[in-house]
């Protein structure tokens, strides 16, 4: 089950260059003083996974080129649910997926989730008033897009995924 609080916002602004529809989970365990999305803290609808998936479809506009999902790692998910429902996003829609963990960055399985089929984007690091979000120079939070790299080891080509730092986007610097 997943705890949804809300499907159905677009956003222009939190991953570079997509328009993006906003699944949003309750339940956030991190509680981050200055928080903007307190709504996010308190229970919401449990829904399956293919539940969640209508409600998608339901709220899924013709200019939608990426799906976000704002938290499902600071709120209980299994992380093994997580992978799931992003595989099954991008399999049905054929679009991308973003996560804003919520973790801080040494806490995010970045590794593990890096071989998560369809996954995108992942935006890691606890909100910190103090150290404002990823357009501060300050900020502890991060936004990384997969990308990958060719290895050959014993004469074998083999794919690595790696997590390639986008925050330089949100602060107008290349």
């Amino acid at each position: 089950m997943y705890p949804i609080y809300a499907v159905g916002g677009i956003t222009l602004s939190e991953i570079p260059g997509k328009t993006a529809l906003v699944v949003e989970f309750a339940n956030c365990q991190q509680r981050c003083p200055g928080c903007h999305s307190k709504h996010l803290w308190e229970s919401g609808e449990d829904l399956s996974l293919s539940e969640v998936m209508t409600y998608i479809d339901s709220t899924l506009q013709e200019d939608v080129n990426c799906i976000l999902l704002m938290g499902g790692t600071t709120n209980g998910i299994p992380l093994d649910d997580l992978r799931k429902l992003v595989e099954a996003i991008y399999r049905y829609y054929s679009i991308p997926v973003a996560i804003y963990s919520g973790l801080p960055e040494e806490e995010t399985p970045m590794d593990e989730m890096a071989a998560w089929y369809g996954l995108d984007w992942l935006k890691t690091g606890d909100y910190r008033e103090e150290l404002g979000g990823l357009e501060s120079p300050k900020s502890n939070q991060k936004l990384y897009r997969k990308d990958f790299k060719h290895l050959i080891k014993d004469n074998v080509l083999k794919v690595k995924f790696i997590w390639e730092d986008e925050t330089y986007k949100f602060r107008g610097i290349k």
